[in-house]
């Protein structure tokens, strides 16, 4: 591990000052006040802004002691095992300015380096595999329960250069997280600009030639009219909402065909099942096997292009969700989930609406109250495809198409982007926080 002599081997423990969390009582939360940071706020390495608890400011002095500063360390020490990073027990974030001032709420502790310890060089060991490593051999309890005491914690070692060659490597890994930290913050302005765009396109509240015919003024009088639930010259209001005077509404039924084609027992079709946070998935990747066993013959086969509705009640698609089949060429899935072929449109343009959400307003209307033991929801087949779709004019879906998937695409190139400064980041901690390169101080 540890590459130069002259560096000293340390455990964890004999670096930091450490403060467990309190626990603090619900009786007292508060909708204002001092925010108590629990560990069912923190993602794999920040804090959520959802749902935050409160105690009233007058208690600021009384827990004064379980204050986090900016760049504190937090490390949980309840969750599940690695590689759940989400809710990893000895997960590991820093503390934003943002939240300074917070209380710290049990089943985590706050961890502070001495003063001959860079805190940044201190975090990024504890972001290495090898930390993961010693979280999941030290951690007790099953996959999903696990925690880890503070002897265990603080026995993991961590070799420790000259404080200024510490300075020197923070700094220098700090380039790279102020990259990625940049690239991240364009993703989510990206995806919140496809999400108006969607919103507007999908709904012809604005039109791929709008710009050849109005001026701006006239464009964001006809926005203004139809978010107050006015109807603009040249729309109309039907069971979708308002829609350009040229589009049609078709029930479902009426642009695809459902697909109940059997697998036949031809079993080397890859097996998938439907993540609302991924799509189409292979069940052997989603469950480390394929959990289909006798039943697969009972699967439908479905074909690339073709869509299938997972009727699954998720917190992402609480009306369930659809995805289109991109990555096979031919699949079998489950029969629970509602097949269908678009044979009136283009399939494009309906992969965004659905993935939009549009199908909500509707569904809503049409599931039975209530999640059965299985976890679906109560939808009649017959009621879903009688459901109520936009129809334009086919050369402005594939408009609307182009333009969508071109907002896709410069997600998905930043996506990569990020994953590869990640990856570069992780070789040079890799070269650093060993010592098998030296930085010159």
């Amino acid at each position: 591990m540890m590459q130069n002599t002259n560096w000293e081997l340390s455990n964890l423990g004999d670096l930091v000052d450490y403060k467990k969390g309190y626990a603090f009582k619900s009786i007292d939360y508060r909708s204002e006040g001092i925010r108590v940071i629990r560990v069912s706020d923190t993602t794999y390495n920040s804090i959520r802004d959802e749902d935050p608890i409160y105690l009233s400011s007058e208690t600021k002095d009384v827990y004064k002691e379980y204050e986090l500063l900016d760049g504190d360390i937090i490390v949980t020490t309840v969750g599940s095992r690695p590689p759940l990073y989400d809710s990893m027990v000895g997960k590991v974030i820093t503390v934003p300015r943002s939240i300074e001032g917070s209380l710290l709420n049990q089943n985590a502790v706050r961890l502070r380096a001495k003063s001959n310890v860079d805190q940044l060089f201190l975090y990024n060991n504890l972001t290495t595999r090898r930390y993961v490593y010693h979280i999941e051999s030290s951690a007790r309890g099953n996959a999903n329960q696990a925690s880890i005491t503070l002897e265990d914690l603080f026995a993991f070692e961590i070799p420790i250069p000259p404080p200024e060659e510490q300075q020197k490597i923070a700094s220098i890994l700090s380039i790279w997280d102020k990259a990625i930290e940049l690239k991240e913050k364009l993703i989510e302005q990206k995806k919140e600009r496809k999400k108006g765009l969607m919103q507007k396109l999908l709904m012809g509240q604005i039109r791929w030639n709008d710009r050849e015919k109005y001026t701006e003024g006239e464009i964001q009088e006809r926005l203004e009219m139809i978010k107050g639930g006015e109807v603009p010259v040249g729309y109309k209001d039907t069971k979708v909402g308002i829609l350009p005077e040229e589009w049609m509404v078709a029930k479902l039924k009426k642009i695809s065909k459902r697909m109940l084609r059997k697998n036949e027992g031809k079993e080397e079709y890859p097996v998938l099942t439907i993540s609302s946070l991924s799509g189409f998935l292979n069940q052997s990747d989603r469950f480390s096997k394929v959990i289909a066993g006798e039943n697969l013959s009972k699967y439908i086969l479905i074909k690339k292009n073709e869509f299938a509705y997972n009727k699954g009640n998720s917190k992402t698609y609480p009306c369930g969700c659809i995805f289109r089949l991109e990555d096979y060429d031919e699949a079998v899935i489950p029969n629970v989930y509602y097949s269908f072929q678009i044979i009136e449109g283009d399939t494009e343009f309906y992969k965004h609406y659905f993935i939009s959400g549009k199908l909500n307003r509707h569904l809503t209307r049409v599931i039975n109250t209530g999640v059965r033991n299985d976890g679906l929801l109560n939808l009649d087949v017959n009621d879903f495809f009688d459901i109520p779709v936009a129809c334009p004019p086919k050369n402005e879906q594939r408009k609307i198409a182009e333009v969508l998937s071109l907002a896709v695409e410069e997600i998905q190139c930043l996506e990569r982007e990020v994953d590869s400064l990640k990856k570069q980041k992780k070789g040079l901690m890799q070269l650093l926080l060993t010592g098998k390169v030296r930085v010159k101080v």
